[in-house]
């Protein structure tokens, strides 16, 4: 159906999928919508909450050991999570970006992409937009965040680096 001067229609997106988009009087304007779930931040948070938990069973026997209360070991959670995060968000982006594209191959995505002038930029382009921006993140957070977490953790009876300083018990 073609629209007239300021007619518009929405259609809501809800389901995951390759949308066809055509223009009824250019046969070569075409765009293709991929809604998919984005497993990026399934992924970071699954990743952080194994490493801190992880981080906690090491913890907590060396904490119980000293006598510390509860109170310590949530304290070291809130400091190791900056670093914890630091080391998640790279993983995440690699496989969400890699589930991503290879449902785009495997719904032929890719491949109409590679038969349209300009179509794997345009298919690309946002990808590495948002890297860069997640890239702009991580670099900020590593160097300001982390850096203030990793000076406040080390004063702290339960900091990874005063640990590791620290010869274990015989």
């Amino acid at each position: 159906k073609l629209y007239g001067s300021g007619e518009t229609r929405s259609v809501r997106l809800d389901k995951p999928g390759v949308i066809a988009l055509g223009c009824n009087i250019h046969d070569q304007m075409v765009a293709f919508i991929a809604l998919v779930v984005t497993p990026f931040a399934v992924t970071l948070v699954t990743l952080t909450a194994i490493l801190l938990a992880r981080f906690a069973a090491r913890m907590l026997p060396q904490l119980h050991a000293r006598g510390e209360p509860a109170a310590k070991l949530i304290e070291a959670l809130v400091l190791a999570l900056p670093s914890v995060v630091a080391l998640t968000i790279p993983m995440a982006v690699f496989i969400s970006v890699t589930w991503a594209f290879t449902r785009l191959g495997r719904d032929g995505v890719l491949a109409l992409a590679k038969r349209e002038p300009y179509g794997l930029r345009r298919l690309i382009g946002p990808v590495l937009g948002i890297a860069v921006a997640i890239a702009a993140f991580t670099f900020v957070s590593n160097a300001e965040v982390l850096a203030r977490a990793d000076v406040r953790g080390a004063g702290t009876a339960a900091s990874p680096r005063v640990l590791v300083v620290v010869p274990w018990p015989a």
